[in-house]
């Protein structure tokens, strides 16, 4: 038994060396992220400032109506035509923001040598107002199945990643 370690700390010291590794560890993923993305074009900069804003304006429910895609206000009378566009900018959970923030600085630098920052930023927009409009309409098909008033005023289609909540 003598060569066998022991699994557990004998002291505090050991744990809180252990804190202190995945505390740097994680300050060391912020950097590299903060200097990815300072090298990145101003578009994908823009792009990221307009996810931390929206972020901000997610803690007042009233505006994640107002921004997110309801199917039942998407479509007329109602024709809420500007979520389209503002959907894909609002997350309710930091740790989206920050999947969303890496994803759309690694699809930068994929997309904008080739394409240039306009052409990336309409297909980034082509692609959103897509979803909003195919989201929508899928959810009005199984309102028409169901009669579920809930699918067209309850369920909010938001975030890069297209959450219904």
């Amino acid at each position: 038994m003598a060569g066998l370690p022991n699994p557990v700390p004998s002291s505090s010291s050991s744990a809180a060396g252990s804190g202190s590794r995945r505390f740097n560890a994680r300050s060391a993923l912020i950097r590299e992220v903060v200097s990815s993305l300072s090298t990145t074009s101003l578009a994908i900069k823009l792009i990221t400032l307009t996810l931390v804003i929206f972020y901000a304006l997610s803690f007042n429910s009233g505006l994640v109506v107002a921004i997110s895609v309801t199917p039942g206000y998407f479509w007329p009378p109602h024709f809420w035509i500007w979520t389209a566009l503002t959907h894909c900018f609002l997350e309710v959970h930091f740790w989206e923001v920050l999947i969303d923030v890496a994803i759309i600085v690694l699809v930068g630098k994929l997309l904008e040598p080739l394409w240039g920052a306009i052409e990336m930023v309409v297909f980034f927009a082509v692609v959103n107002v897509g979803v909003a409009v195919l989201s929508s309409f899928f959810y009005y098909i199984l309102y028409m199945i169901t009669f579920n008033t809930e699918l067209l005023f309850e369920v909010h289609i938001h975030g890069r990643t297209q959450d219904c909540k």
